[in-house]
């Protein structure tokens, strides 16, 4: 049996996944990582929805001591505003869609609190997500078995040694069977918050001005013909794909097409503007292969795509060109593209640079 640190937010996921190791004889160290200011705490905003909050830290550690092990708390904070919310906060500013989640995982949960934690004698850290551990030359996530809870798109960035030291318990079990093991052990199961933990009621813009006392500056809004259709109050406002808060009466749907922040500009286009064939992406990660170029595979351009099949080419060191079979809607830059084969296995990933017709 093993000494595993289990990251506890507090949630019924990671609860259950540290139940579900536990009853398995292995010995168990529960860590909850304080993110974020909390009211009451720090005296900042209360943010009792929120993974990490007060609430859910003292969750953690009840259920804890209800099953006889250790729980920490480990401080993140500076961590995650260095290496996270930062990151975050530039990107949309460029006009970028982040997807803070990811670099959530791959410096935060596998990195930064590893390190805080391997002293305590740990053989594995171990987590609340969907995803499946496979195993064979080299370590490789696959979908975890309930479909639609699946989160390995967030962990495809992880080293080939950050997957060595991790564990999974919920990739074979589908978010009913969790819930019903909750209640059996007369755990809470709340409502779980689809935010970013750090924004907010998911306002991007309120939170950029809060941070970056950032005043946004109007610009033109054009149609996909290069025609100005309309004054917008700040890129800060818009993301790919948005259809609600344009502000630009039309006879039909607009949708946000494209945003450009050197040009501080926004265009829109209607549905059938929003469908693209061929992307390029950056900063590429390998999983299960050691390399990608001049494969057939299925691609994921958000978390709830359904993966579409593509041909991916190496045009140059570490810039891809992926052309689907089929035109993809709302290729988002700032998001992560991730690859997987026929058996669901991730292959690699990157980020979305642009895409194309």
């Amino acid at each position: 049996m093993a000494r595993i640190a289990v990251a506890m937010s507090g949630g019924v996921d990671s609860s259950v996944a540290a139940i579900l190791l536990k009853e398995e004889g292995h010995e168990i160290v529960g860590v909850s990582m304080k993110l974020w200011p909390c009211a009451e705490i720090d005296g900042i905003e209360n943010r009792p929805g929120v993974c990490c909050s007060p609430l859910h830290i003292n969750t953690a550690r009840s259920v804890a001591e209800t099953f006889r092990f250790t729980h920490y708390v480990v401080d993140l904070e500076e961590e995650m505003e260095k290496e996270v919310i930062e990151p975050f906060c530039e990107d949309y500013l460029r006009g970028l869609t982040p997807s803070p989640c990811i670099l959530c995982n791959e410096r935060i949960k596998f990195n930064r609190l590893w390190e805080k934690v391997r002293g305590l004698g740990v053989d594995f850290l171990a987590t609340g997500h969907y995803a499946m551990l496979r195993r064979s030359a080299r370590y490789s996530i696959a979908m975890a078995k309930d479909r639609k809870k699946d989160q390995s798109y967030f962990l495809f960035s992880l080293t080939q040694e950050q997957l060595r030291r991790s564990l999974f318990p919920l990739g074979n079990v589908t978010k009913e069977e969790v819930r019903k093991i909750a209640r059996q052990y007369g755990l809470p199961v709340r409502e779980e918050s689809q935010e970013i933990c750090f924004v907010p009621d998911n306002d991007y813009a309120g939170f950029l001005k809060r941070r970056k006392k950032l005043v946004p500056r109007p610009g033109a809004i054009y149609d996909c013909s290069g025609r100005q259709i309309g004054i917008h109050q700040g890129i800060c406002h818009f993301t790919i794909g948005q259809r609600k808060g344009l502000k630009v009466a039309f006879g039909e749907p607009r949708y946000v097409v494209a945003i450009d922040p050197e040009e501080n500009a926004i265009v829109l286009g209607g549905k059938e503007d929003l469908y693209q064939k061929i992307l390029f992406a950056h900063s590429m990660s390998f999983m299960k292969s050691e390399e990608l170029y001049g494969i057939s595979a299925r691609a994921k351009i958000r978390s709830t795509h359904q993966p579409a099949r593509c041909f991916l080419r190496r045009m140059r060191e570490d810039f891809y060109r992926v052309e689907f079979d089929e035109a993809q809607k709302a290729v988002a830059p700032g998001q992560a593209v991730v690859f997987y084969d026929d058996e669901d296995a991730i292959l690699g990933g990157g980020w979305i640079v642009r895409g194309e017709k």
